[in-house]
């Protein structure tokens, strides 16, 4: 027999399946979604839409709620690819491509949102070192994985885009572009 508080539940809150005494919570999310979440008790419940309306009104992305499928790298760079040749020349996208099949046997197997600016990076500086780079290649290959993670979260993809954030090597070749008099 239920008793007389659960007659009447607050919006949002409701128990599954009825008399279990476990209680679920129903929600749109930042981006509009309809959620719904697993919360215990009835107090918990009631504080658990709280703390989603809040993260709501702040614009946050609930990522922890429910499970994200997986995207791996190798799949953001045939979306860059794609990208690339629908908006740019033939000549720049395939530029592109060539840089990127080179960077996808290092990430290509791997779940983008775990690939972190430390571990691009230390990429970078192991080919550099490998293949006698100048500073302006390495700032190309930086280019090209960070296209990649700018058009994944374009796409909502990914949340955000851990390239972005590395400083650029100076590119001094030695050649004189001014003349002062």
């Amino acid at each position: 027999m239920p008793v007389k508080s659960d007659l009447k539940l607050p919006r949002g809150v409701y128990e599954r399946p009825k008399g279990s005494r476990i209680y679920w919570i129903r929600f749109t999310d930042a981006d509009g979604k309809l959620r719904r979440e697993r919360s215990g008790s009835k107090s918990n419940a009631v504080k658990l839409l709280a703390v989603r309306h809040s993260e709501k009104l702040q614009g946050k992305l609930s990522e922890k709620i429910g499970v994200k499928k997986k995207v791996l790298f190798g799949d953001l760079i045939d979306d860059a690819i794609r990208y690339e040749k629908a908006l740019n020349d033939a000549y720049h996208a395939h530029d592109l491509e060539l840089k990127l099949e080179r960077v996808r046997p290092a990430f290509g197997k791997r779940d983008a949102a775990t690939i972190t600016k430390s571990q691009i990076v230390d990429w970078l500086a192991a080919e550099k070192q490998a293949r006698n780079w100048e500073p302006a290649t390495r700032n190309r290959y930086q280019a090209a994985i960070s296209v990649v993670f700018r058009v994944a979260v374009d796409n909502n993809k990914l949340a955000l885009n851990p390239a972005a954030s590395i400083p650029r090597l100076r590119e001094d070749n030695q050649t004189t572009r001014f003349v002062s008099c």
